[in-house]
This record gives structure tokens, sequence and C-alpha cells, in this order.
């Protein structure tokens, strides 16, 4: 199973939290989305995008068109509400509290978004609903285009690894081996 992150996105140029902002790829990241094509020169048996334009931009340029790709609103980022379109920098004294909430306590949601834990529920859901499909249609080869939130989340659950942050158009491979999850990336180890 092969993730990518999507390319540099305009939300990522202006450093502001996006969430579900629908952004678009930024100019690098039209080129980071051309020059995945060569990485990404293997079959695969299905691929998925989040169906936010970052995600989705950068899957259909890097696929030049081979392949038909499922896009899911569930392999969207975490609903970060409020935040949303906020800068780092430009945070208020109470939105940076709701950031660091977001980071302390799996039940918080007075952000007019989605708490930890129903983003991790919706991770956890889509991950199995992908890897059931996959036994039931016998795929071995599977690409999928996410956000940085969705990885760090499959990662930790499955893999139980805290790894990131990961780069823009970063390609995380992962095996079942043995009954368990098992991260192939050099760059990382479990």
């Amino acid at each position: 199973m092969y993730f990518v992150r999507h390319a540099l996105s305009t939300g990522n140029t202006q450093k502001i939290l996006q969430g579900h902002l629908d952004t678009k790829l930024s100019k690098q990241g039209l080129k980071q989305a051309g020059e995945l094509t060569r990485k990404l020169e293997s079959h695969y048996d299905i691929v998925y995008s989040s169906s936010l334009s970052r995600a989705k931009e950068t899957a259909i340029i890097a696929l030049n068109n081979k392949y038909d790709i499922i896009f899911k609103d569930k392999l969207r980022e975490m609903n970060l509400g409020d935040l949303e379109g906020v800068q780092f920098s430009d945070m208020t004294g109470e939105q940076e509290m709701m950031w660091q909430k977001i980071h302390s306590d799996l039940e918080f949601n007075d952000h007019n978004g989605e708490s930890p834990n129903e983003f991790l529920n919706r991770t956890v859901n889509i991950f199995n609903e992908i890897v059931t499909k996959a036994k039931q249609k016998s795929h071995q080869s599977i690409l999928i285009f996410t956000h940085e939130g969705v990885l760090k989340m499959i990662l930790e659950i499955h893999l139980k690894l805290t790894e990131g942050p990961f780069e823009n158009t970063e390609i995380i491979t992962i095996e079942y081996e043995y009954g368990k999850w098992k991260l192939m990336n050099a760059k990382y180890s479990n």
C-alpha cells in the first residue's frame, strides 16, 4: 500500500491551517505533481484520493490519466472548523488554545470542526474499508493520495509510529506481513 501526501498547495505556501478548506496546488505544487509521475511508475490495482482539490490535482497530474481514481471524502484532512484559513503567525489567544486542545483532548470540538476522536474514527474506518475491499478483490498494490494528518493517524494506529512531518509528495509504503502492518520506507523505522 502506497500513500502519497499531496503536492504543495496555496495554503501550504501561505502557512495557513487548511483542514477541509479546499485549496488548489501552487505553481511549485503543480511541478511537484508532474515530477511524481516518474516515481509512480509501478502498476496499481486500485487508486484512491481525498476529494479535496490539493490531493485530487496531485493524483490526476501524477498519474497522467493512466488510472481511474476513486475520490473519497473520508480521506480528507481533519476538519479544523473555525481554525481553517488562519495563519499560524496570526493566531489569537483563543485560536492558540483551540489548536492546543485539538492536540491534547480527544473529545474537543468547540471549534465547529471534528474532534480528534471523530477524525481518528473516520481515518480508521476508511483504512479498514480500503483493506477489506482489497482482500475481496485480491488487490495487491493500492495507491492513496491524502494528507499529512491522515498519514500520521494511519501510522500511529496501525504501526504504532509517531512519524512526520511528511514532505509534500512524500511516498510512504506499508505492507501487511505475518499478521501485522510494516513500514517499508528506509527513512522511518518500526
